[in-house]
């Protein structure tokens, strides 16, 4: 909670298999009215890491009920993505 009070933006970031899908649903109900409760706003999103067999990104922003902002479709994508996260 501390971390999300002081963060601009939060983004769910999930691979696109069923399983991981239900956990960042359950994720993203949790941080919605976290972050509301602190009378913020509510800057959240989802970014999508395909995998075989997973859900359509489109699908996947429907289950979950974040914006798909991004989705990361290399290991190199993914990889700078974690590193502009970190540096800001």
């Amino acid at each position: 909670r501390e971390a999300l009070r002081m963060s601009e933006a939060a983004f769910v970031v999930v691979t696109s298999d069923a399983a991981s899908i239900e956990d960042a649903r359950a994720q993203a109900a949790w941080m919605l009215p976290t972050l509301r409760g602190q009378r913020q706003d509510v800057a959240c999103g989802l970014l999508l890491v395909p995998v075989l067999g997973g859900l359509p990104p489109a699908e996947a922003e429907k289950r979950i009920g974040l914006p798909l902002c991004g989705v990361l479709k290399t290991a190199n994508q993914v990889t700078r993505v974690a590193r502009r996260i970190a540096l800001d």
